[in-house]
């Protein structure tokens, strides 16, 4: 098991589901929460390590919880570790817009759901970057 807390703060459940799948078969102890509002309180109340958080969300938006963020000390550990991982590993953020993921998906074949398609493509643009 791996000591590094993740919190996703996803409304999209299926994409959630789909993260939460990927990064817990590699150890990470993930919590989810879809409403915004509430995502800031565990955000703040847990200070994970890392926080994969969505911009369209019901409460708070992702910005909104963003600022919130920046602004906390109790989330200091989160700034720092992002800033220490950057030097180490030159790991840049990267912004998705799920608007252009969906349209992308809509467009392929399959029986395979929307979300799970557009999570795909999302991931496969990570990995497409190590190339």
């Amino acid at each position: 098991m791996n000591d590094l807390k993740i919190i996703i703060v996803e409304d999209d459940l299926e994409l959630a589901k789909i993260v939460q799948f990927k990064l817990g078969k590699e150890g990470f102890q993930i919590i989810h929460e879809a409403d915004g509002q509430k995502g800031l309180e565990m955000i703040l109340a847990l200070v994970p390590d890392l926080v994969i958080l969505d911009v369209m969300l019901p409460g708070f938006n992702g910005f909104q919880i963003l600022e919130t963020i920046r602004q906390n000390e109790n989330t200091k550990k989160i700034r720092e570790f992002v800033g220490e991982l950057q030097k180490e590993i030159d790991a840049p953020v990267d912004f998705v817009d799920e608007r252009f993921t969906s349209a992308q998906a809509d467009s392929m074949g399959g029986t395979v759901s929307r979300d799970e398609k557009a999570a795909m493509l999302i991931l496969q643009s990570y990995l497409d970057k190590d190339k």
